[in-house]
């Protein structure tokens, strides 16, 4: 059935997209928690806007909503 592969698609890009946020999340974590030793305040700064920028591209270049319920999940 038509319907169910382009479910299907639009499942596998979601959960794509969901992982690649999660991961940056998770990033964004460890670099928050690092040992002064391994980043100076300024470098875990600035990796952490660079986190944040990645994750806002990817939010603008979908509707995670929209694809959600087209969906169905």
């Amino acid at each position: 059935n038509e319907e169910n592969f382009a479910k299907l698609a639009l499942e596998k890009r979601v959960t794509k997209v969901a992982d690649h946020l999660s991961k940056i999340r998770r990033a964004i974590q460890q670099v928050a928690a690092a040992p002064e030793g391994r980043y100076t305040a300024e470098e875990k700064q600035t990796r952490i806007k660079e986190l944040r920028e990645i994750e806002m591209r990817i939010l603008k270049s979908v509707n995670l909503k929209e694809m959600r319920e087209k969906a169905m999940i």
